[in-house]
């Protein structure tokens, strides 16, 4: 599948949508609820954010991660190619015991890690392959709302809320951030990453910041989530959305209580 990249000579827009089709039945860090819809709903949901990010998003290159550890099954690999999917990459099994643990944000460092780990094996140069990086949680979906072109693609995109530092008690959040480096002069905002979008160009940057997260020991017992863990901190010359002022278009419901919400 890999060879497949490599013959594009019209650089593509890498979407990579982190998926668990199947989820385990064990609680999370903060709810004992960990998937409040059936399997076919989110089968559904993930073919709409497939289908969506091709209508959406010019010259894509779709991955779905795929973290199950029970595995789809073939009919359903086919409807999420159907939808639009170029590859499926399915996490090695060293990673299970964190997709099926109680962080979620953890498990979806490691996913996305051993993805752009595989490139690397395969001696793929991503800028070279691709003019952008763009991250899409699995079940959630853009809508008419969603600009591509609205901001500079040659710029990191990411959106922001404002003061969720208070989600948390204050303390742990910045003895956290203290010990990993990522103290910045947005130190009081976290950044939604049910969507964000960087340059391939940075794409080095990008894989050591998750590695940065993931060699932090401490992030695998707190309840913070992969938006707390700002990733967009030490990124320069970035594009900020607050959400307080504008809508990226990004829209769906949560795992654990099937609430909709856009961003």
């Amino acid at each position: 599948n890999f060879t497949i990249i490599s013959n594009y000579t019209i650089l593509k827009n890498l979407v990579i949508i982190t998926s668990v089709l199947n989820p385990v039945d064990k609680p999370l860090s903060y709810t004992s609820i960990r998937s409040g819809c059936t399997h076919e709903t989110r089968l559904n949901q993930t073919i709409q954010t497939i289908q969506s990010a091709k209508q959406k998003i010019p010259n894509t290159y779709i991955v779905i991660i795929e973290g199950s550890s029970s595995q789809i099954n073939k009919d359903e690999r086919n409807l999420l190619l159907n939808a639009g999917c170029d590859m499926i990459h399915y996490v090695s099994h060293r990673y299970y015991k964190y997709i099926d643990g109680p962080n979620k944000s953890l498990a979806e460092l490691y996913m996305i890690i051993d993805y752009i780990d595989r490139y690397i094996d395969h001696n793929l140069v991503i800028d070279r392959e691709f003019q952008t990086i763009s991250k899409l949680s699995g079940r959630y979906y853009l809508t008419d709302s969603f600009n591509w072109n609205k901001y500079d693609i040659t710029k990191p995109l990411f959106q922001c809320v404002l003061h969720c530092i208070k989600k948390h008690p204050s303390s742990l959040f910045d003895s956290l951030l203290n010990q990993i480096g990522l103290r910045s002069s947005i130190d009081n905002q976290c950044c939604n990453t049910r969507f964000y979008r960087i340059p391939s160009r940075l794409w080095k940057e990008y894989y050591i910041r998750l590695i940065k997260g993931k060699l932090n020991d401490q992030l695998r017992d707190t309840t913070i989530d992969i938006e707390r863990f700002n990733i967009a901190k030490d990124f320069e010359d970035k594009t900020i959305v607050w959400s307080h002022q504008s809508l990226l278009g990004v829209k769906g419901s949560i795992g654990c209580s099937n609430v909709t919400i856009e961003d």
